[in-house]
Formats: C-alpha cells, structure tokens, sequence
C-alpha cells in the first residue's frame, strides 16, 4: 500500500502525518508500505499518481487538488488545520488520532 500526505508547505503536518502512519503499520504488522509527504505548493501534476489513498490536512488542500490537478479518487481529509493552532504534541495527538481508523 501506498500512501501520499499532502498539506501547503511539506514541512510540517504532512512529514509528521507520515511518520505516525508509518508506525501505525509497523504495530498492525501491514508488510511493504509505504509513505511519502507533499507541501500542495510544489505539487506538479504528476505528483499525485501511483497512491492507494491521498491523505489532504484540509478542505482547502482537497479543492486545489481537485480543482487545478483534477485528482477526485482517493482523497481522504484529515481536516487537520496548519500551525500555530496546533503545536507540538497537540498536533501529535490529533494526527494519530485521525489516522488510526485508517490502519
């Protein structure tokens, strides 16, 4: 399986998200996955083909996805908002929880 964490800038939410997901499969024991962050900002259009899942941190990642790369299958919305709101272990928490119905 393979997943692609998209959020504006890929550097913070999306890295994190793929971390957490990437250890969430190692304890279900889920063999061969794997998974890769992208900031929205420096996507090109190709960026978005060979994943099983495309997990977006917001609504408005989601738009631009489907609106200008016409990507529509596959999107799942964390709806995970962009720091400062969330902070540290605050975005930690969120993030996994988001995520573990997924694994």
């Amino acid at each position: 399986m393979r997943d692609l964490f998209v959020c504006l800038a890929g550097k913070n939410r999306s890295p994190l998200a793929v971390e957490i997901a990437k250890r969430l499969a190692f304890e279900k024991r889920i063999k061969g996955y794997e998974a890769t962050s992208l900031g929205i900002a420096y996507a090109k259009t190709n960026s978005f083909e060979g994943y099983d899942r495309i997990f977006v941190m917001n609504s408005v990642i989601r738009k631009e996805m489907i609106d200008k790369y016409k990507v529509s299958s596959c999107i799942i919305d964390l709806d995970v908002q962009d720091a400062p709101i969330n902070k540290g272990y605050i975005l930690i928490s969120e993030l996994e929880e988001k995520l573990k119905p997924f694994f």
